[in-house]
């Protein structure tokens, strides 16, 4: 099980891993852990490494160590270039050296010079991360690791901490996990093994349903909160969806996948629920809208928009995604409306780090889900984008894996959910949230958010607030104090350094050094890297001393260590970035002082991120500058093609009934009309609902492996039958139909 990974410069091969162990706490949802790995350098003489730790869009890396020939080798975070040039004395004066910063983004590179031949070197670091909900009453965690695993020795002495009765405890180890205590809240998983063939994966089952949760703790005479919110919302509540798909047209899609990908669109644009709003937009080196807007989801629309997915093509040249992304962002989401954003690529965009702060920006009112074609996407930014706005990605190799992932996330995304969500504390005036904006809130998954307030603060009460569909949501949550186990702090301080290196995309030249002092004060206060700090070495808690030299020579033995200092003066001179005014227009963002807010309880106030930066854009702030939608060409005729699911789908009418003659053209087998139970409707209605069974049964019981393309399918159909009567379970039904089906020859 790999998580850090460790290279000798010169031949550019890995040092062999010989062990994990990993140590530490699960808390609810949380999880702090320790990974101390060991390698050998098999090397005859001395050499310099580098060693990658693969960080996430979710989870904060610090605490690092390196022992090697009986030193202990600890970092403290310095800005970069004084941290790098200090390294490069170390080296010159031949004392064991190491300086570390990030790579690229959210992965730690550790450059460590002179190691001793012959040598074991041990590395340890702490991580800080959460679980996630795959279950109404299931927590998992998957243990950080790079994908590609290495068969090494792996130890786990992990402590649990639960707030309800744990029923079980499973792992993806497999057999031999050991026996873990149940119906208990809180034991040890103690297990020895060789590394999963798979990502390592814990979950805990519980007696009951997880709630929302809020737990404070002291780090550090400074006070933490964790908010892992779950909003239970009914199930049955329809969810006001503000709907967008924006493919990619560029020409790189023609063939095959364009192909697959149109018949996924009018699969999509045949799921929507009801009361959705929805548009369709495709791009390239320009994009091009279905409507000027959002429009309701009606027969008109819906006729309209299956006849433009009859001719698209992939036409549209280079891949430019910032402008389509910002055209959407510029128009005000609707009132009480969750906006749910669907991007499907297959190439590497254009302007990424701006894409990826415009989503941040806009997360309280945005969720964006992401599907990544082919071999050539860029899966960390497929991944940020998602993660950025509380959202999904995916990745597909082959198009035709296009549509079930699509709709397995349109699915996903028709949750209940809390859009332009607050907190409000009792007890402070003062609150800072990391990250900020505060992503919808979605029932049936956690949605974590952390916040520091003054010590003398005492958080007596915490409320949520946002809206639901056209109702206003208020939940107030008692905090629960508990031992600093879990480092709050440190994913507090990563998020909120997250959200100003990805406002730097925004800024002017002055912001952007406002920006920069404060990630480097709250990177070198916490011990969380940023891309303006690095971390400087100390041997055995002692400063490794360095020349006084004022000129040196450079030796450049390592490819790594020679863009690691030509990326100094680039992170330290960044500028606003270079932008066409007929393409985008810059977002205004607005300097404030620290904020007192508030006297009274639980007054209506609007949060502010961490440190009180910046307000977020508002939508109205693009202006006309945005580039004006181009209308789709004039829908034409196409013959029909595709298999034989599609073509059943397509010939679902709008209200989600198929007629006779549909389900004649489709099943020839007759099936006994005693198997549905006698409604008082019409005969015409009759035949309609019988018909619209029988597909449904037909659909059960050929293409079941499939359903997660065609589920939504059928509750816009199990919605009209049980406008006809709603007293009859007709899933019973449906399903009675598919076993008929499957018994005849």
């Amino acid at each position: 099980m790999v998580f850090g990974e460790v290279f000798d410069d010169q031949s550019g091969k890995s040092l062999v891993l010989l062990s994990t162990k990993v140590t530490g706490e699960f808390l609810h949802s949380y999880a702090t852990l320790t990974y101390t790995q060991k390698f050998s350098n098999p090397r005859d003489q001395e050499t310099n490494c580098t060693l990658f730790i693969k960080g996430g869009n979710d989870y904060v890396v610090y605490n690092v160590k390196a022992l090697a020939a009986g030193k202990v080798i600890t970092f403290v975070l310095k800005e970069i270039g004084e941290a790098i040039a200090s390294y490069d004395e170390q080296v010159q004066n031949g004392s064991f050296a190491a300086i570390a910063r990030e790579d690229q983004k959210d992965s730690i590179a550790f450059v460590l010079g002179n190691i001793p031949a012959k040598c074991e070197l041990e590395i340890t670091f702490d991580v800080s991360f959460v679980g996630f909900m795959s279950g109404p009453s299931v927590c998992s965690f998957r243990l950080p690791c790079k994908k590609e695993l290495e068969e090494a020795n792996i130890e786990l002495d992990i402590n649990y901490t639960s707030l309800i009765d744990i029923k079980n405890v499973t792992s993806t180890f497999g057999e031999g996990f050991g026996n873990i205590p149940t119906d208990s809240k809180s034991g040890s998983i103690k297990f020895a093994t060789k590394s999963p063939n798979n990502q390592p994966e814990i979950s805990f089952e519980y007696n009951s349903l997880i709630s929302d949760v809020v737990l404070q703790t002291e780090i550090e005479n400074e006070t933490f909160i964790g908010f892992s919110l779950s909003p239970d919302l009914p199930t049955n509540q329809s969810i006001k969806s503000e709907v967008f798909l924006v493919i990619d047209c560029s020409g790189s899609m023609s063939g095959k996948p364009i192909s697959v990908a149109l018949d996924t669109l009018k699969l999509f644009i045949r799921s929507l629920p009801a009361g959705s709003y929805f548009n369709i937009v495709r791009f390239g080196s320009r994009f091009e809208s279905l409507f000027p807007e959002s429009v309701p989801y009606n027969k008109v629309n819906y006729d309209a928009a299956l006849n433009q997915a009859e001719i698209m093509k992939a036409d549209l040249g280079g891949t430019d995604l910032l402008s389509p992304i910002s055209s959407i962002f510029q128009i005000k989401p609707k009132d009480g409306y969750v906006r749910q954003v669907f991007i499907l690529t297959d190439g590497q965009v254009e302007n990424e780090a701006e894409i990826l702060a415009l989503a941040t920006a806009h997360r309280s009112t945005h969720r964006l889900f992401s599907l990544g074609i082919g071999k050539s996407i860029s899966r960390s930014f497929i991944e940020e984008l998602a993660k950025s706005s509380n959202g999904s990605s995916i990745f597909v190799e082959e198009s035709s894996q296009i549509m079930v992932s699509v709709m397995s996330q349109l699915s996903a995304s028709l949750r209940p959910a809390i859009v332009e969500t607050q907190i409000h504390i009792e007890g402070t005036d003062s609150v800072e949230l990391s990250p900020f904006p505060i992503p919808s809130l979605f029932s049936g998954s956690f949605n974590h958010i952390y916040s520091r307030i003054p010590k003398t603060a005492s958080a007596s009460a915490i409320m949520v607030t946002g809206k639901t569909g056209d109702k206003e949501y208020e939940m107030s949550i008692a905090p629960i104090v508990v031992p600093p186990k879990i480092r709050f702090d440190k994913l507090f301080a990563f998020f909120n350094i997250r959200d100003m290196e990805e406002k730097l995309t925004l800024a002017n030249k002055n912001e952007i050094e406002i920006l920069r002092q404060n990630a480097i004060k709250v990177s070198c206060q916490y011990g969380v890297v940023s891309q303006f700090t690095a971390m400087q070495s100390f041997s055995d808690g002692v400063e490794t001393q360095v020349s006084s030299k004022e000129s040196r020579e450079e030796t450049e033995s390592s490819s790594r260590r020679k863009a690691l200092r030509q990326n100094v003066s680039r992170t330290n001179n960044i500028q606003p970035p270079q932008r066409n005014d007929s393409q985008i227009k810059s977002v205004n963002v607005h300097l404030t002082e620290r904020q007192t807010r508030g006297q009274s309880t639980f007054t209506r106030r609007q949060n502010v991120d961490a440190y009180d930066m910046f307000s977020s854009p508002q939508s109205e702030e693009w202006g006309s500058a945005v580039p004006k939608y181009k209308k789709m060409s004039k829908p034409v005729s196409k013959p029909k093609g595709g298999n034989q699911m599609t073509e059943i789908i397509d010939l679902q009418q709008f209200e989600g009934f198929w007629t006779q003659s549909d389900k004649n053209s489709i099943l020839s087998t007759p099936v006994p009309k005693t198997l549905i139970p006698p409604v008082s409707v019409s005969p015409e209605v009759i035949e309609t609902i019988y018909s619209t069974i029988v597909v449904l049964g037909f659909l059960e019981f050929k293409y079941k492996d499939l359903k997660d393309a065609w589920v939504l399918i059928e509750h816009k159909s199990l919605e009209w039958l049980n406008k006809q009567d709603s007293s009859i379970p007709w899933m019973a039904v449906i399903e009675a139909v598919a076993s008929y089906l499957a018994s005849q020859p």
